[in-house]
């Protein structure tokens, strides 16, 4: 792992300073899921933070045939899987599924789905 910098050797200072964490690993494959929150409602008056837990329960990442599903499973229990081909020739590379109790919704079957 390593932390950077961006703007960190501009002499004229250009660039804005943005921080970052760049992952790095050796081996033919490698899958890096990240979950971005908003940790809840800031509240200026009280100067307080609202709900500064976490909302996601569980990522599970699994690899099937060259498609990869990631599981986003919130604590509410309704998981959201994307799907993602190794190929952007595929007919539906990127599809989002909304699971609600035994039902799977396709949201979203991307371009050229037939």
């Amino acid at each position: 792992a390593y932390f950077t910098e961006l703007g960190a050797n501009d002499p004229d200072h250009n660039l804005r300073h943005e921080q970052a964490l760049v992952l790095r690993a050796r081996g033919t494959s490698t899958t890096y899921v990240s979950v971005y929150e908003r940790h809840g409602r800031y509240d200026s008056d009280e100067e307080v933070t609202v709900f500064d837990g976490s909302s996601i329960s569980d990522v599970a990442i699994t690899t099937d045939n060259q498609v990869t599903s990631v599981t986003l499973t919130p604590a509410d229990g309704q998981a959201v899987t994307f799907r993602l081909a190794a190929s952007a020739l595929t007919p539906a590379p990127l599809q989002i599924l909304r699971q609600e109790s035994q039902d799977t919704t396709l949201e979203n079957p991307g371009e050229g789905a037939q």
